[in-house]
């Protein structure tokens, strides 16, 4: 099985690979599965997943808009190997975190402290993109907001 991020530069090599099922996810109308009206907030992250199987919400404890793909990948996988929509749902709606990944760090302050191990370039570029967002210090006339403003405008 082929799972593929058909907005990924890799996609066109990727998808030559022979594999018994391909399936894609994205933010892209080609996107076998993709989501719709995505809204990120300091503490969760929503959409309307649109699958082959049917269409159905999504909520997250997993912050930002880089995650949507990472949710999206998960909703691929699953749906593809037989799990029902109502068992994804919950599934994903049950992980509270991965440790050290945008990890909400609690003491009583009265500010929001983020942990985020992102270890290549791109991890931590769409790391900053999606904090940056969510504090409102990108604007739409930053450079840096192509990316999140792609996010905002396809879902």
């Amino acid at each position: 099985m082929a799972v593929l991020n058909r907005d990924d530069s890799s996609y066109d090599y990727l998808a030559r690979i022979p594999a018994d099922i391909h399936i894609t996810y994205g933010l892209t109308v080609e996107a076998d599965v993709r989501a719709q009206h995505v809204e990120c907030t300091n503490s969760t992250t929503s959409f309307l997943a649109v699958t082959p199987a049917g269409r159905y919400a999504v909520r997250s404890h997993l912050v930002g808009a880089y995650n949507a793909y990472n949710i999206l990948a998960a909703i691929a996988t699953t749906a593809s190997l037989g799990i029902s929509a109502d068992h994804i749902v919950a599934g994903i709606a049950s992980l509270t975190g991965v440790i050290g990944r945008t990890e909400r760090i609690e003491e009583g302050q009265p500010f929001t402290v983020l942990v985020d191990f992102a270890h290549t370039p791109n991890a931590l570029r769409q790391v900053l993109l999606s904090v940056r967002r969510l504090t409102g210090a990108v604007s739409s006339s930053s450079s840096a907001a192509p990316a999140c403003e792609m996010c905002r405008n396809a879902l």
